[in-house]
């Protein structure tokens, strides 16, 4: 990736099926191509959370144009002419998603962000927190056969008031060296190092809404010890979820008050991953446990 100085871009008209209009936290981001076969890329990557226009009355919060210099490069420009030159689509992809991850952080400090997958069911969601290569993105794409729906593969989006998770569907990542190539559905595109699966390739609703959290399953991934879920305690759902935030400084106290509340109201698991189908059916498990646990507690009130 290379930094460089973004020449000025005028009197070039986006057709429409270029101008590629997305809806995330209720915001609106909007990325502009300037060839169709970018426009196809981008849209395989983004088209979960893609929505015909902006809300009436409603400013574009975040900008992109893509376009490709004569080199073969590709180069990305936001709305304050910030320009970065980027080898290949996988580039462009990965760098825009961050770019739209940390613009919604910024744009709607209220919500706690955690680097998370999420699926649900029932209307309620499983929040599976862990750092980058422990098999989110896979966990995730398996447990769409077994009746979860996909909400998303990194990024968990808390409305803390309401316990809520809002979905961030992106497509979903997986590293090209994956082993389970199998759970890959043939829309999945291919772009250098990674295969992104569209959400339109995964049923479930094409706009699902906010889904209230039922419970945290902390991913690991280790080759000795127990490879099924442990219940946590309050106290170390609290640190992991403080060490899996995105944006803890926009909360009271460096979001521990935050991570508070969540870990007192949702309860925590640890989950071994190293053996997908034991880990979807451990999920399966700790959801049943998550809806007894509710039921129960809407009984006693």
């Amino acid at each position: 990736m290379v930094l460089v100085p973004a020449p000025a871009i005028q009197g070039i008209k986006i057709s429409p099926s270029r101008r590629i209009t997305l809806r995330a936290c209720d915001r609106s981001v909007v990325i502009e191509c300037d060839e169709d076969d970018i426009a196809d890329f981008v849209f395989v990557a983004f088209g979960g959370l893609h929505s015909p226009t902006p809300a009436d009355g409603e400013p574009v919060a975040v900008r992109y144009r893509v376009y490709r210099e004569p080199c073969g490069a590709f180069r990305v420009v936001d709305a304050e002419q910030n320009s970065v030159l980027l080898d290949d689509p996988d580039d462009v992809l990965f760098h825009i998603d961050k770019c739209v991850s940390i613009a919604l952080q910024r744009l709607r400090p209220d919500l706690f962000f955690l680097h998370a997958a999420v699926v649900a069911r029932g209307g309620y969601a499983v929040v599976v927190p862990a750092p980058s290569g422990t098999g989110k993105s896979t966990l995730a794409l398996a447990l769409l056969s077994r009746g979860f729906s996909y909400l998303s593969d990194e990024l968990a989006p808390i409305d803390l008031p309401t316990f809520a998770v809002q979905p961030f569907r992106h497509a979903v990542c997986l590293k090209s060296t994956t082993r389970h190539r199998s759970l890959l559905p043939a829309a999945t595109l291919r772009t250098g190092e990674r295969y992104h699966v569209p959400p339109s390739a995964l049923g479930g609703a094409d706009n699902p809404s906010s889904q209230r959290v039922g419970a945290f399953v902390f991913l690991e991934r280790h080759s000795t010890g127990r490879r099924g879920c442990s219940v946590i305690s309050v106290a170390e759902t609290v640190a992991r979820l403080m060490s899996n935030a995105l944006n803890p400084a926009a909360h009271a106290n460096q979001g521990v008050d935050a991570a508070m509340a969540l870990a007192q109201r949702i309860r925590g698991f640890t989950l071994n991953g190293s053996d997908l189908e034991l880990a979807c059916s451990e999920i399966e498990r700790v959801f049943v446990t998550a809806m007894h646990d509710h039921n129960s507690s809407s009984t006693d009130r």
